[in-house]
């Protein structure tokens, strides 16, 4: 399937990790990863918790 999906070679095929694997077969905009958070939102959470 990935031969003819997305070109690969079987080196290539055995070399790539389970998730890269996943990120080549998924649509950009259907990604089953969650986006990274922000700057300002890491910056947000470190404040909130560092007022315990």
């Amino acid at each position: 399937m990935s031969a003819r999906l997305l070109g690969w070679r079987p080196a290539e095929f055995w070399s790539a990790t389970p998730g890269e694997l996943v990120m080549a077969l998924t649509d950009s905009g259907d990604s089953p990863f969650p986006a990274a958070p922000s700057q300002e939102a890491i910056a947000r959470m470190m404040e909130r918790d560092s007022d315990g």
